[in-house]
Order: C-alpha cells, then structure tokens, then sequence
C-alpha cells in the first residue's frame, strides 16, 4: 500500500506510510521551500550588508526563515533555539551551505 495522504496545504503534505498489512510504519511530512527560499533572498537583499550598522535599537530581529519540516528536524537535533545552545544555532545558520535560509548578511 502506498501513503495516505491526511493532511495537505499548498506548500506542505503529511503522509501516513501504511505497510501491505494495513500497519502504519510511520508519519512524514514533506514541505516545499522554494516560496520560503525566495522571500528569503528578497530580504537578504533589501537588507545588504551593513544596512542596520549604527541602530542602537534593534536589539532584536529576524536573521534566518527556515521551512517547518527542517526547524523541527534541528529542534530533534540541537534542541530549541535558546541562550542555553544557541553555539549550535548560529554555526548551522553560518554554514556556508545554509546560506539561503539566512535573510540578513553577515554572522550570527
């Protein structure tokens, strides 16, 4: 038997994966990024690098967009995005591979 669709967005599938037998062998999602890859890059470039040197008042702002099926995936894997373990956070938004889910230039 083939996956059963239970739930299904523009952007993103859950899939219940069903064996011949009729048992469920697991639960996967599937979520496309290219909408989120592509918002990414226009703010990357609306921002520039250096575009909030000097502004003392932003303490707080958004660095990075990542899809809902990779942020849980990293959750699993480094745990929520805390002061506690934010090491793991920032080197995998430094990565150089991971650059397009970033919407600011520079390090984190």
């Amino acid at each position: 038997m083939a996956g059963k669709i239970i739930s299904q967005t523009t952007d993103k599938k859950t899939v219940l994966d069903v064996n011949d037998f009729g048992a469920i062998e697991g639960v996967y999602s599937i979520q496309r990024a290219d909408p989120i890859l592509s918002k990414n890059k226009a703010q990357r470039n609306a921002n520039g690098k250096g575009a909030r040197t000097g502004s003392t008042q932003e303490h707080w702002r958004k660095v990075a967009d990542i899809p809902e099926v990779l942020y849980y995936d990293l959750v699993a894997k480094f745990g929520k995005p805390t002061r506690d373990n934010w090491a793991d956070w920032s080197k995998w938004l430094n990565d150089y591979d991971n650059r397009f889910f970033r919407t600011t230039e520079g390090k984190v």
